[in-house]
């Protein structure tokens, strides 16, 4: 008869859960609670919340249009949020019952957002992904909008064009 083995240690903790990088799956809680958060802090549409968790995350987390404008439909069905009648915008509120459940979720909101300051590489992915919204922005203009708009938009991005000329030129000027 063989002696009997001896116990195994016991596993290490698992480490945490690194946080969302760009492009990668965040649980669908997560996007509930960041849209609750967000619209605690002030009536949204669609698009400004996605702008937001960017902005929050310092581009560690992109979510989608296929995320957010689902989640958002489950809060006005669970009477958590609203849209206003006649609101141009579209833009989402929180009932009474969504502010308390907003109240009770603070903490978790809270730990959705990285704590360190976001570096010059995050900027970097933050200007680049305005840029991406910018053209889906445009390219839905040039589908629907009439003649009189298609002409104030090219207007807006050719100011903003050299706006950006104006700002690299500087950046330029002072390397030197």
């Amino acid at each position: 008869m063989r002696p009997p083995l001896p116990p195994e240690p016991p596993l290490p903790p698992a480490p945490p859960p690194p946080p969302p990088r760009a492009g990668s799956r965040v649980r669908k809680g997560n996007v509930r609670i960041a849209l609750i958060g967000l619209l605690d802090e002030s009536p949204s549409n669609g698009y400004q919340l996605i702008r937001s968790i960017v902005t929050r995350s310092a581009g560690r987390w992109r979510p989608s249009a296929g995320s957010i404008y689902p989640t958002l439909a489950q809060l006005i069905d669970e009477r958590l949020a609203t849209i206003p009648a006649g609101d141009p915008e579209r833009r989402h509120r929180l009932t009474r019952l969504g502010r308390a459940v907003a109240a009770e979720q603070r903490a978790q909101f809270a730990g959705l957002w990285p704590a360190e300051p976001p570096s010059p590489a995050s900027d970097a992915a933050h200007l680049q992904e305005i840029c991406r919204e910018l053209q889906l922005v445009a390219a839905r203009l040039t589908d629907a909008a009439p003649p009189e708009r298609l002409v104030r938009a090219a207007s807006i991005l050719e100011h903003a064009h050299h706006e950006l000329e104006r700002l690299l030129r500087s950046s330029t000027q002072e390397s030197r």
